[in-house]
């Protein structure tokens, strides 16, 4: 049943808002400290793509059975938990001694990548009023491009100041704290009938509407794109234009910052004054 918490009005989005950043935060820490780890660590720019790969991989492959995971166990403790790796898989980062720690770090890193949309969103659906679901996702979703912004702002300066390591135990600090506040002021999933509930329509999910598929579809070839532009432009800037690590770092933050406003923007107009599928084939001749 969906249940509006007027109390939660500003805890609810920013859990949703923080959770998403924890969740991609470490793959945009590969685009923009690209330089300092090449350097250290002696990647090159092809293991360097297979690490944000490999974090990009683990996410798509576990997403269905988070998604399961926050229905049995509850979208509040499943935001908490995304926090929680998100927190250990940098924790990880900054301890790698050598590359094939790089990519195990990677790869728990990729699990609250998937993770995060699937509890956020079943967060919505149980506690936000249809008629605001469409406005909260959007302000959710701009959670990925402040993720961008912040580390694009961040971490450049945090990296002169305390090495790329240093930055990543910085973060591993913020998103644990996160977890613990999120614990703390969110209110408590529903217990009881609620999980039976979602327990025994959880076989629903077998069958799936034909639509998902081309959903994904598209979203996957909207990823393809966005994560080779996204992953390679601060490289791009700093070896082939010259530009420092702060000013490339700043570019991403610059797109971050444009993708905040785009995707409430959009969020506002699916749910007001476009269908969905309208609005996505206007995204698509933009996005070409």
């Amino acid at each position: 049943m969906t249940t509006d918490y007027r109390p939660q009005r500003i805890v609810l989005p920013s859990t949703l808002v923080v959770t998403m950043v924890a969740g991609v935060f470490q793959l945009f820490l590969f685009a923009i400290l690209a330089s300092p780890l090449i350097d250290d660590v002696g990647m090159s720019r092809t293991e360097l793509g297979i690490v944000g790969s490999i974090n990009t991989l683990v996410g798509a492959i576990t997403a269905p059975y988070t998604g399961r995971i926050a229905d049995r166990i509850g979208p509040g403790r499943s935001v908490v938990a995304c926090l929680g790796i998100s927190s250990l898989g940098m924790a990880a980062l900054a301890w790698a001694p050598g590359l094939g720690w790089i990519y195990a770090s990677a790869a728990l890193g990729g699990i609250p990548q998937g993770a995060t949309n699937p509890s956020t969103n079943a967060l919505i659906s149980a506690r936000v009023t249809p008629g605001r679901q469409g406005t909260v996702t959007g302000i959710k979703q701009s959670g990925v491009t402040l993720g961008a912004f912040l580390a694009g702002v961040t971490l450049p300066a945090l990296e002169s100041a305390l090495g790329w390591r240093g930055a990543c135990w910085v973060y591993a600090g913020v998103f644990a704290l996160a977890a613990l506040v999120v614990q703390l002021l969110l209110q408590p999933d529903l217990d009881g009938s609620d999980a039976a509930e979602r327990s025994t329509t959880d076989g629903s999910a077998d069958a799936l509407d034909p639509v998902i598929s081309w959903i994904a579809t598209y979203a996957f070839f909207m990823g393809l794109a966005s994560g080779a532009i996204g992953r390679f432009l601060p490289l791009y800037a700093e070896e082939s234009l010259g530009f420092s690590v702060g000013i490339a770092g700043l570019i991403a933050a610059l797109g971050g910052l444009l993708g905040m406003v785009a995707r409430i923007a959009a969020a506002r107009l699916a749910e007001r004054r476009f269908s969905p599928t309208r609005l996505l084939i206007w995204l698509s001749i933009v996005g070409t």
